[in-house]
């Protein structure tokens, strides 16, 4: 039984100073926490991992801002 999986937690677009749209998704790892019994098994969210729908990985610089790897452009979330 798998004891980690990735899900989509968010979905929005970001916007370049160039006037460049991406689509942004938040993945985020999670894992499988059990307490006393398989009826209660929850999920504990961890790393969170941004991908590009064009293509590539973004990494988030703050709460609004993030770096689109493949381009090498700042964008702001819109």
């Amino acid at each position: 039984m798998d004891r980690t999986r990735v899900v989509n937690t968010d979905q929005f677009e970001v916007k370049s100073i160039t006037g460049r749209i991406y689509e942004i998704f938040e993945q985020t790892t999670q894992t499988k926490t059990t307490c006393g019994g398989d009826s209660d098994t929850g999920w504990v969210d961890g790393a969170k991992h941004y991908k590009v729908r064009s293509g590539g990985c973004a990494n988030k610089l703050s709460q609004t801002g993030f770096h689109i790897l493949a381009s090498g452009e700042d964008a702001t979330r819109i």
